[in-house]
């Protein structure tokens, strides 16, 4: 139970306040004027049930010397302090109906928001959900934990992932050779970005390689010369060996062109009976001179096909070879041409050379024989091809590179810059992915994942059972609202309350049934704004406030405190509205009212003691005090609350019986307690205008059947009581202010009014 209001500095009219001396019972009643602090009373006992202090510093006390502070006194003395901006604790058993509630979970200015309908399925639910609202929004909490962990990695991510997304970038595997592919493909982008002159560049061609025909050299080595006579041959052999040159041959068949038969050619003498002349005659004759052109022709043709000037050339020629290939070794793998056989190449010509060129001079010493063997035949083949067999084989390897420079060309022109740049970019990404500093953010990510996929459950799982717990509840909560409504003479029901996630929390669905006819909360027309009185909303967020806090099973451990539960718009609702303060009264642990009706307040009093006698009540009120400041008091409801003409009943009668001595107040109220007892012994008969005087003169000349004859009798003595009792007003002495009392006499006169008010 709130035991005591001890303090309350700062806020609203309540400036430096105390109402430590005023304790508050099972059933208190707290009265307050318009403007005298009910509301913010509320508030302050709002706000130490939800601990928000928004709502205090919005009512500091704007003249106010002291900063917000109270202290407010609960069960076995424990002490409840706002200091600072801040509550020493909260007590969320205090439920406070009051304009606040309303505002924040039904409407506020006819306007239903999704703020509302999350409050009012929280206030629906209320405890009773507190483990599966917990759990529902830790793991909405941790969801968003995880789900900004997951972002804040990827995020990091990005700055190494490039144009790739995440999951792709993720995917990315690492071969083991990347660094090689990388150097190949980065190659390539730039031999495809120097195309053009790549493949304007000279391609290597083959070495020009000689070749001799053994076959017919040793073919005119071979030839012989049938009509020659063997004497002739003989004598010139030997005359030709005689002269020791064997070039002598050439010499005596070119004498031959200048024989006239008749003088030597050579010396002029007569030639007649020279048998050694006519030897020459004929051993040179035209076949011979054939042979020896052929030979003297193949000598000239070996002497050019074998000279060393061939090996230079193709020396030479391997060189531009060789600084062509250095060229193209950038683009594809080459190696210049070997010159390590060039040794074998040189000998193997010149022993070519010389065998053929001995052969040949042999052949023309003896031009009618057939020189060379077949040995030597197989030798000079042998020599050529090794000669030839050097330079083919380099050949063979030029032609290989040729090819390989025409297919590096051919595909460098069909190359795709942009395909190479994106797998140049693939492999790079592949190396950042698997660095350890990603690894390790991977790393990261996966245990936010884990946590995200995890929390999504808890999430599910939560809502699950949350949502089974609203359906049950929200469905006899409906119900219960619908028959709370029914019993205030409500016009209107509201649908089965449904509940949906549409925003981070769960909130309530529903709609006005109306004549027939569902009126929606929001964004229709006509709409819970337009057809329902400020009487029926404050009757709806009543009922939706005594649904729930009677339907909690803790009712018997809450406060509760209503503010103004009957106001001026919804009073024929007075009898089931008290008939819900009783039942709240007998289940709650303590029932607060604030009101401005105090008429209210002592009616439910009366109402709530007379079924429970042993209910202890208290009751206080908010009021003016100095500097139109508001302070606490006690306030007797009955006497607040009594007619004018209990009150001049009253105060005559305490007169008599000596509980007050204030004798001119008692002369004053003699007339009009005369007054109102003839108006209620006479109930519509007396016009309200009239002075006692003319009253006693209406019953003085009355006549049966009418009423006023039943106290004609005593008409007298009325008239002796108005003599006296009129001269304490102004109506009838002028001079009422200065009238001398006498405290003997009015107490005589205060008996006689009783015994008429009585006895007749």
């Amino acid at each position: 139970m709130l035991c005591r209001i001890q303090d309350i500095r700062g806020i609203g009219l309540f400036h430096e306040t105390s109402g430590s001396k005023y304790k508050l019972e099972k059933l208190a009643l707290i009265y307050a004027g318009n403007g005298r602090g009910k509301s913010t009373l509320a508030s302050i006992l709002t706000s130490v049930s939800t601990g928000d202090s928004q709502a205090l510093e919005e009512r500091k006390t704007i003249d106010g010397t002291t900063e917000p502070a109270i202290k407010l006194q609960f069960d076995s003395g424990h002490k409840v302090e706002f200091e600072s901006g801040a509550w020493s604790e909260t007590r969320p058993e205090v439920k406070i109906f009051d304009t606040t509630f309303i505002e924040q979970n039904v409407h506020s200015g006819g306007q239903v928001s999704a703020d509302h309908r999350k409050n009012l399925l929280d206030f629906a639910i209320g405890d009773r959900a507190v483990t599966l609202r917990l759990a529902e929004e830790t793991a909405v909490t941790d969801q968003k934990v995880a789900t900004a962990s997951v972002q804040s990695i990827n995020r990091d991510l990005s700055a190494f992932s490039g144009d790739l997304q995440i999951p792709v970038f993720r995917s990315l595997t690492l071969d083991k050779d990347a660094d090689v592919q990388l150097e190949s493909l980065q190659k390539r982008q730039v031999d495809a970005q120097r195309a053009g002159s790549i493949t304007s560049l000279n391609v290597p061609g083959s070495i020009p390689v000689p070749d001799v025909d053994i076959e017919a050299i040793f073919g005119v080595l071979g030839k012989t010369l049938d009509n020659i006579h063997d004497e002739a041959a003989t004598q010139v052999e030997d005359h030709v060996a005689r002269l020791g040159d064997p070039e002598a041959v050439d010499w005596l068949n070119q004498g031959q062109i200048f024989d006239d038969e008749i003088h030597c050619p050579y010396c002029g003498q007569s030639t007649d009976g020279i048998s050694l002349i006519k030897m020459y005659r004929t051993h040179f004759n035209e076949a011979y001179g054939t042979l020896k052109e052929l030979v003297a022709a193949t000598r000239s043709a070996i002497t050019q096909q074998l000279s060393l000037s061939i090996l230079e050339n193709i020396i030479e020629h391997r060189e531009q070879v060789n600084e062509k290939l250095i060229v193209w070794s950038e683009y594809i793998a080459t190696e210049k041409l070997p010159t390590d056989l060039d040794g074998l190449a040189e000998a193997s010509l010149k022993n070519l050379s010389d065998l053929l060129e001995g052969l040949i001079k042999q052949k023309i010493s003896a031009p009618a024989e057939a020189i060379g063997t077949p040995d030597q035949n197989a030798e000079a083949i042998r020599l050529l091809q090794q000669f030839r067999g050097i330079y083919i084989d380099q050949n063979a390897i030029i032609a290989k590179y040729v090819s390989e420079i025409e297919s590096f060309k051919r595909n460098l022109q069909n190359e795709d810059p942009a395909e190479i740049s994106r797998a140049i970019t693939r492999i790079q990404l592949s190396k950042v992915r698997h660095s350890v500093q990603v690894k390790a953010l991977f790393a990261q990510l996966s245990t936010a994942e884990n946590g995200l996929k995890k929390a999504e459950e808890d999430k599910r799982e939560a809502r699950e059972q949350l949502s089974a717990l609203m359906s049950t509840t929200l469905t006899q909560y409906s119900q219960d609202i619908n028959r709370h409504l029914a019993n205030l003479g409500a016009s209107f029901q509201i649908s089965a309350i449904k509940t949906n996630y549409a925003g981070s929390k769960p909130r309530t669905d529903y709609a006005i049934s109306l004549r027939g006819k569902s009126v929606k909360l929001t964004n229709d027309n006509p709409s819970f704004a337009t057809v329902l009185s400020e009487g029926d909303k404050r009757t709806l967020a009543f009922a939706f406030f005594i649904a729930s806090t009677l339907a909690d099973p803790d009712i018997a451990n809450h406060i509760v405190v209503i503010d103004d539960p009957v106001s001026s718009l919804d009073r024929s609702r007075r009898s089931y509205t008290m008939k819900i303060l009783s039942e709240l009264s007998d289940r709650s642990a303590q029932l607060i009212l604030l009101a401005h009706d105090a008429n209210f307040l002592r009616e439910t009093a009366r109402n709530l003691t007379k079924e429970n006698d042993a209910l202890k009540v208290s009751s206080l009120q908010i009021l003016r005090i100095e500097k139109g400041y508001s302070g606490f008091g006690q306030i007797d409801l009955d006497r607040e609350c009594e007619t004018p003409y209990y009150t001049h009943y009253r105060t005559v009668d305490e007169y008599v019986t000596g509980s007050h001595a204030d004798v001119k107040q008692t002369a004053v109220a003699l007339r009009p307690l005369l007054e109102g007892y003839l108006h209620r012994k006479f109930p519509g008969k007396l016009p309200s205008n009239l002075t006692l005087g003319s009253v006693l003169s209406e019953i003085d000349t009355a006549a049966t059947p009418n009423a006023f004859t039943a106290i004609k009798n005593n008409i007298a003595e009325f008239r002796d009581l108005n003599a006296f009792a009129g001269k304490f007003h102004h109506d009838t002495n002028p001079g009422y202010q200065t009238e001398v009392v006498d405290p003997d006499e009015v107490v005589a006169f205060s008996r006689r009014v009783l015994a008429a008010v009585h006895g007749s």
